[in-house]
């Protein structure tokens, strides 16, 4: 197996395991949006909120592992280009996390809201896209540290996702834009927004594949 050659660096390691617990707790975040998403769509109320809720204290946390990791990175002697690579990391997968909270503040305002049984399916498919998607991303980071060949399969995978979760948005949006005057303005922003954040967030696992892949092909043994 070939591992990428900062990782073996105690410094950077100590960096590299701070990623990896904020994309864990990111990808906790993640798997709860399911079931938000489940709820919303059966209109089953009674749990949502708290869902919501601890959906964005999660996020919240990860707010603070990035805190601590800039800090950790701005004290520490680490070679420039590689703290560059490591705060690259961290801002992508930050941008994952804002992405989920951004997504859950939708879902707690559209509690109450009854979403078209036209879109029901589509909504639970985005998701669970949306969470493969992460789950990959999570896959790649963690790999790269012991075998580069299976984390660019990951990668793949994050890519992969991200085009499955397009193609699933442009389809929900289509019914949507036809079923604006139907549902009224109200539920059409609601459900627009929340598939908007989705998205938000894939796209971030998008980038942050596009950086692991940097990362992997200028430092694989």
């Amino acid at each position: 197996m070939a591992a990428v050659r900062w990782l073996g660096m105690k410094k950077e390691r100590k960096l590299y395991d701070m990623c990896m617990e904020h994309m864990r707790k990111s990808q906790q975040a993640a798997d709860l949006l399911k079931l938000a998403i489940t709820d919303l769509c059966d209109g089953k109320y009674d749990e949502l909120g708290r869902i919501a809720e601890d959906i964005i204290h999660m996020t919240r946390e990860t707010d603070e592992m990035a805190r601590r990791m800039r800090h950790e990175a701005g004290s520490s002697t680490l070679d420039p280009a590689q703290r560059q690579e490591l705060m690259n990391i961290l801002f992508h997968i930050q941008r994952v996390s804002d992405g989920i909270e951004a997504s859950a503040y939708r879902i707690e305002m559209a509690e109450g809201m009854v979403v078209p049984k036209e879109l029901v399916s589509l909504l639970k498919d985005l998701v669970d896209a949306v969470i493969e998607t992460c789950t990959s991303l999570t896959n790649a980071l963690e790999r790269i540290a012991y075998d580069w060949h299976d984390a660019m399969d990951d990668v793949e995978k994050v890519l992969v996702g991200e085009q499955k979760v397009d193609d699933i948005r442009r389809r929900a949006m289509r019914i949507l834009v036809e079923m604006a005057d139907e549902i009224g303005i109200s539920t059409f922003w609601r459900i627009e927004e929340i598939i908007k954040h989705l998205e938000d967030a894939t796209d971030a696992c998008e980038e942050s594949a596009n950086v692991l892949t940097l990362v992997i092909t200028s430092r694989i043994l």
